[in-house]
């Protein structure tokens, strides 16, 4: 319903025409249930990360990335847990130690990607089956691991 929305939007009317570049902001009002969308980097920033006292997240997406992400405070409602879980790991997510972390987690992708490579190779289709699922929990744990205690567990 929302990409119909988002559609009428658009003059031309035409299917999957939403630009957000255009429309970055988009305020619904379905059934009393009156919703923002965000699609501005800056407003996200502003929102998410100086203005998040103000902003209450609803925990709506939670249950979408807990396979992926587990028991995480990434996506869960902004409560009192919430709250001291995100204030118990503050200090590890200013800039220059993000920098850091996303090279390591670049670094433990790109071995990823040449393993799993190395294995359609090898096969005798040309073929490999990967649980990304899967594979997404064990490269957020090694990389978690090697940043909070400086130990590579690739092998």
């Amino acid at each position: 319903m929302l990409a119909w929305f988002l559609d009428q939007l658009d003059p031309s009317g035409t299917e999957y025409s939403y630009d957000a570049a255009k429309t970055p902001v988009v305020v619904s009002n379905v059934g009393s249930r009156v919703k923002l969308y965000v699609a501005d980097p800056e407003m996200v920033q502003d929102l998410w990360v100086r203005k998040n006292s103000i902003f209450d997240k609803t925990g709506m997406w939670e249950g979408l990335f807990s396979k992926l992400l587990g028991n995480s405070f990434l996506f869960s409602r902004a409560d009192e847990v919430w709250k001291a879980k995100r204030k118990a790991c503050a200090h590890a997510f200013y800039k220059e130690r993000m920098v850091h972390m996303l090279e390591v987690l670049k670094d433990k992708l790109d071995d990823d990607c040449k393993r799993w490579t190395a294995e359609i190779a090898a096969s005798s289709d040309g073929t490999t089956v990967i649980d990304i699922s899967d594979a997404f929990k064990v490269l957020f744990t090694k990389n978690i691991i090697h940043i909070a205690f400086g130990e590579d567990i690739s092998d």
